[in-house]
């Protein structure tokens, strides 16, 4: 019986520092207060393929995400927050300054006739997430982003993903899927 626990604890440990070191391998982005600013809402021109690092215009189509409060939820699709007013916020990630372009998160709340929160927590299509304060989530300098440097995000971010310069890096999630508001 010993020897059983011995090996379960044994397996434990492993399984843990096996965990904690995966996590801790990656870099995190470095934040910068750099407020965001609006651009005007237009069109995008087709590159006509030429451009390989963008998501197939099929796949990106068909992006839903969903924002969950406590008496109900919304549907949104990639279309729709193209279609919102954008704003480009420029931060430093792994000592490299960025300009992301999207829409600001108090705005899609809004349409969603959410005013306000304690907090909100963001879910990946991977299961990966992370919580903002609501003062945060209603900031003028937290987004959704769907563009970095002009360009689509790339893969593992794509094709949308949270940025702000008022929390931890830790707290940008990639390929957002859902927004729960409490």
């Amino acid at each position: 019986m010993k020897q059983i626990k011995m090996i379960f604890c044994i397996t434990l440990c492993m399984l843990l520092f096996f965990g904690l070191a995966v996590g801790c391998g990656q870099d995190a982005p470095v934040e910068d207060n750099t407020t965001a600013q609006p651009e005007e809402n237009r069109e995008e021109a087709s590159n006509n393929g030429e451009n390989e690092n963008e998501e197939d215009p099929a796949e990106e189509s068909t992006w839903e995400f969903t924002i969950s409060w406590a008496d109900g939820e919304a549907l949104f699709t990639i279309e729709e927050l193209k279609e919102m007013q954008r704003v480009t916020l420029t931060a430093e990630v792994k000592e490299e300054t960025n300009e992301y372009t999207g829409v600001i998160l108090k705005n899609l709340l809004e349409k969603a006739n959410i005013k306000e929160a304690a907090e909100v927590t963001l879910v990946a299509a991977d299961g990966y997430s992370a919580a903002l304060e609501g003062d945060t989530a209603f900031s003028d300098n937290t987004i959704i982003a769907f563009k970095i440097n002009g360009e689509a995000l790339e893969d593992k971010s794509a094709p949308i993903m949270l940025v702000t310069t008022e929390a931890s890096p830790q707290v940008w999630v990639g390929q957002l899927k859902t927004i729960k508001v409490e």
